[in-house]
């Protein structure tokens, strides 16, 4: 980028010299539009992080609490207030919305289909989130009703897959004609557009762990588009949170790797929430005992835990201190209710609208109290994931959430200091640079 805007200057210092006077000025203008035209698919918007350092922050415990990485949760999919939806969740739009916000991590969800493929979908079952229904000859599934055709996507071929479009997961309505992407698809998108957001990806199996340690590791683009060095590779983008239960333990991971021949493996965030306390125990565990051996894990590929702490003293907050005591970054699920739907309930489920959560499956709907795990006599009897101030109090070092922008305007209010961060390498001039541009040469 600095060596192609030298030669533009070094063609505009020629051209203007070259005729007379009179000629000057639509010289300097042919060679100014000849240098926007240049710098346009570079600086369509300023990249706001370098990744890489935001991955490494993601590490990097908070001391203040107020200067968290915040990662848009589904991609920038939905507005700050009310129920208006801005783009399917999961998808490329939303992940491009994200980065253009300045967001600098996005969590997408992964799931696999029946050969394995992994694809970006946060249900388990399709009917909530795309149009399958119609593909089928079926009737469409009803989130109101909780009634239609909703197949698992573990059940789906992927040419049956590849045909689906993405549809308001709390509506009957699509958006757009944005298909359903493969994980594959996501990376091209990022490629193409020349993005600079973290991928944190949330995947519930080990096939699904392996298929996206695969494809990243055999993904040989520079993702700095040859700007940088060393370049970006796509496991500098990328981060794994995988449920404690799935790998207890970092030894587990590093040798699922290497047996299946993956070299540059991205880095894992272990996630731990209150049900996992009789999980793990069932397999002559904990919480806390996993969390010591992915810290203590000589693999290198241990990042930062997840503790989806509910409430001070509850359920896994032994596992807190431990994370406080050994100055690791904790990051956090901001659980806010994501029914959308309307009406002074969430479809039949009778549980007020403000209060519903949608089920993995697709099917309305829950509410956090509910979800109350009991694990030798404790019980947590609040859930407090929703309240910045509670998440703020514990120095969460990453908050994920589906009021991304909202969060970092509250940060903000807060006295946040993102440049921790540091800008991205690959886009030093940002789109008022071309004023800034234009003004020195002019002068």
């Amino acid at each position: 980028m600095r060596d192609t805007l030298l030669i533009y200057l070094f063609l505009i210092d020629a051209t203007t010299r070259s005729h007379h006077m009179k000629h000057k000025s639509l010289g300097l203008a042919l060679a100014v539009a000849c240098l926007f035209s240049s710098m346009q698919s570079i600086i369509a918007h300023a990249g706001c992080y370098d990744p890489r350092r935001v991955i490494e922050a993601m590490a990097t415990p908070d001391e203040h609490g107020i200067n968290p990485v915040v990662i848009a949760h589904r991609g920038l999919w939905r507005a700050d207030t009310g129920t208006t939806v801005i783009a399917p969740e999961n998808s490329p739009i939303a992940l491009q919305k994200a980065d253009e916000a300045c967001i600098e991590a996005v969590e997408l969800d992964v799931k696999t289909l029946a050969d394995g493929t992994p694809v970006v979908m946060h249900d388990f079952n399709l009917g909530g989130t795309t149009d399958i229904g119609d593909l089928k000859g079926q009737p469409l599934f009803d989130p109101y009703k909780n009634t239609g055709y909703n197949p698992l996507a573990s059940n789906t071929s992927l040419s049956d897959f590849r045909q689906l479009r993405l549809k308001n997961s709390r509506t009957m309505q699509t958006i757009g004609a944005w298909s359903a992407p493969l994980i594959k698809d996501v990376y091209d998108y990022y490629y193409r557009h020349r993005m600079s957001t973290a991928l944190v990806w949330d995947v519930k199996t080990k096939e699904a762990v392996i298929a996206l340690a695969k494809l990243v590791d055999a993904d040989r683009r520079d993702y700095s588009h040859e700007t940088t060095m060393p370049p970006i590779s796509a496991a500098d983008i990328t981060v794994l949170k995988i449920n404690a239960t799935v790998y207890p333990n970092g030894a587990d991971y590093a040798s699922d790797m290497k047996k299946n021949g993956v070299t540059h493996a991205p880095k894992v965030i272990p996630i731990y929430t209150t049900n996992m306390e009789k999980a793990l125990n069932d397999i002559h565990s904990s919480p806390l005992l996993s969390l010591e051996s992915w810290k203590n894990s000589s693999s290198g590929y241990f990042l930062a835990p997840e503790i989806d702490l509910k409430q001070e003293n509850g359920l896994l907050s032994e596992t807190m201190n431990f994370a406080t005591q050994n100055n690791l970054s904790v990051g956090i699920f901001n659980a806010i209710p994501d029914w959308l739907g309307g009406g002074e309930t969430a479809g039949s489920s009778g549980i007020p609208s403000d209060k519903a959560f949608v089920n993995n499956n697709g099917e309305c709907c829950y509410q956090l109290s509910s979800k109350y795990a009991e694990f030798n006599g404790q019980r947590d009897t609040d859930d407090k994931r929703g309240d910045w101030s509670f998440l703020y109090s514990q120095h969460f070092g990453s908050i994920t959430t589906d009021r991304s922008t909202a969060l970092i305007q509250d940060l903000n209010l807060k006295g946040r200091a993102t440049d921790r961060y540091g800008k991205a390498l690959w886009r030093s001039y940002a789109p008022e640079s071309e004023v800034i541009i234009v003004s020195m040469l002019l002068n």
